[in-house]
């Protein structure tokens, strides 16, 4: 969540605002000590962030418990680079399907330093 918080307050604020249209879930996690699930809420993840020496003006709380939340359930681990997950503004809102019409398939980014996502159909799309 830090790292996540961290790298939203960062962005320049054009770069903020379609983050922020994604969908966002409670933020949850395993408790190791007790075995069970555990739900933050805004305030909490606002205040982790704060113990990390993460500094969020009160005017921002809000967008970054969001960015945090929405993180999760859009993100994408990119398989070129280990340990990289990232966000797509339009990738992220394709709806998952057990029986795919559509792949993104595991290739290099165009540019050095960037990382891009290409979708490619595998059978004929109909229009709806």
């Amino acid at each position: 969540a830090c790292a996540v918080g961290k790298a939203f307050l960062a962005l320049p604020p054009p770069l903020k605002v379609p983050l922020l249209a994604l969908h966002a879930t409670s933020f949850s996690f395993i408790d190791p000590d007790s075995n069970e699930k555990v739900s933050l809420t805004d305030e909490e993840l606002v205040e982790d962030l704060g113990q990390s020496g993460i500094q969020v003006a009160p005017d921002q709380h809000a967008a970054v418990a969001h960015a945090i939340r929405a993180f999760p359930t859009n993100s994408y681990t990119m398989k070129r680079t280990a340990g990289y997950d990232a966000v797509f503004e339009f990738l992220s809102r394709i709806n998952h399907s057990c029986q795919p019409n559509c792949v993104a398939p595991d290739w290099p980014a165009a540019l050095p330093g960037r990382c891009a996502v290409d979708v490619v159909a595998v059978r004929r799309i109909l229009p709806s």
